[in-house]
């Protein structure tokens, strides 16, 4: 017996749209990731880039961990 082919896929970038509610408000975030240099997120409301929320920094903060990474655990959460 012996493998005659196999392939694998190595992610090295991504990019997702989430939808976030944060204290009661709707907010649309561009999540991207590559291996060099992490989580990036881009907020908006409605067709409005905003700031980054407080309430989820200091959530990253308190969970010690960076926003993007927080979001992922949180949509990891919502699909289980």
């Amino acid at each position: 017996m012996k493998v005659i082919s196999a392939r694998e896929r190595e992610v090295k970038a991504y990019s997702k749209r989430l939808s976030v509610e944060v204290e009661g408000k709707v907010y649309g975030v561009f999540l991207y990731w590559d291996d060099q240099d992490g989580y990036q997120t881009t907020w908006y409301e409605g067709s409005q880039w905003v700031e980054e929320p407080k309430a989820i920094q200091d959530k990253a903060e308190e969970e010690d961990t960076s926003v993007g990474y927080l979001l992922e655990e949180m949509e990891e959460i919502a699909y289980a």
